[in-house]
């Protein structure tokens, strides 16, 4: 059966282009919508990704001072090495030096022993002395006895 085409149905046709067309005009501002959508969003990427950079940069740069807090740490912990070393050269410098005292101290003991050696080789000689002096004595009465007895017997006088 052959498709009568009427002012009506031709109205209704026209309708629904128009319906049809409308639609598509709003889908096609749907479109440019997200679009403009994905380009914003594809710039808050970029902003981020500048940012993941920035910190990136940053995160470098801290490495960077790490580094060098590092290094300074290791030039103080070679400091503290050179000064223990430099202290353990003057321990055993010390140590040295004692030995070298407790030699002297040997030496001044042996030369305290000789000077009270002779201190008793001066008493034994003072003794000696008094000994002498006693028999000088015993000696000097004998002779004031003696002269004295010559005077008064006249020994000596003829």
């Amino acid at each position: 059966m052959p498709t009568v085409v009427t002012e009506r149905s031709r109205s209704a046709g026209y309708a629904n282009t128009f319906v049809i067309s409308a639609i598509a005009f709003i889908d096609l501002g749907y479109a440019f919508a997200i679009s403009w959508y994905a380009i914003a969003i594809s710039w808050y990427a970029i902003a981020i990704s500048e940012y993941a950079i920035a910190i990136s940069w940053y995160a470098i740069a801290i490495s960077g001072y790490a580094i060098a807090i590092s290094e300074y740490a290791i030039a103080i912990s070679e400091y503290a090495i050179a000064i223990s070393e430099y202290a353990i050269a003057i321990s055993g410098y010390a140590i040295a030096i004692s030995g070298y005292a407790i030699a002297i101290s040997g030496y001044a003991i042996a030369i305290s022993e000789y000077a009270i050696a002779i201190s008793e080789y001066a008493i034994v000689i003072s003794g000696y002395a008094i000994v002498i002096s006693g028999f000088a004595f015993i000696d000097f009465v004998i002779t004031v006895a003696d002269c004295t007895y010559s005077k008064t017997t006249n020994r000596y006088g003829k």
